[in-house]
């Protein structure tokens, strides 16, 4: 089980592997740290924009935008 609110470096999150709306090719969703996913979904508090993570630890979004390149490479579609 994965923990994501075991403290400021773990959190959850809702992401795409492209903008849902308009099919664009940039990483779009949002993100909590030391949080739970139920606290983004349910607007418990005003979670972070994928682009800030870059901004706040460029290791995990890097990592992430790995794994989203691989997701769709592999399903051939969005993820």
């Amino acid at each position: 089980m994965v923990f994501g609110n075991m403290g400021d470096d773990s959190g959850t999150g809702v992401a795409f592997s492209r903008d849902p709306a308009n099919g664009e090719n940039t990483l779009y969703g949002e993100f909590l740290m030391n949080a739970q996913g139920e606290d983004v979904v349910a607007g418990i508090r005003t979670p972070q924009t994928i682009d800030q993570l870059r901004d706040t630890n460029k290791t995990a979004y890097d990592q992430f935008a790995e794994v989203a390149r691989n997701l769709e490479k592999h399903y051939k579609d969005m993820q």
